[in-house]
């Protein structure tokens, strides 16, 4: 599959093929970034949502409004422990 990018930059999620815990994180291209973080995970992960934010200081900022909006589910660096949420909250982000 081709990854044609996003202008400017995207908020994405990248879950656990079976499993609740996520990655979020920041790119222009998810599907390229989705394969790096493939051959360092011995879990199969799959690209689950992509919010297009149109800067990449956007995408930083709710990135960072992520960890600490959701203490309950962030564990440590870019990691949740339950992607349900996080992708609720994103989404919930975008439509503001």
């Amino acid at each position: 599959m081709a990854d044609s990018g996003f202008p400017g930059c995207c908020v994405y999620v990248v879950r656990e093929q079976r499993g609740k815990w996520a990655k979020v994180g920041t790119s222009a291209a998810p599907l390229a970034r989705i394969t790096s973080l493939q051959s360092g995970n011995p879990r199969r992960l799959r690209l689950s949502l992509v919010v297009a934010t149109g800067s990449k200081r956007r995408a930083l900022e709710i990135e960072s409004m992520a960890k600490a909006e959701l203490p309950g589910v962030h564990d440590r660096g870019d990691w949740f422990t339950d992607g349900d949420e996080l992708e609720r909250w994103l989404r919930g982000v975008a439509r503001d």
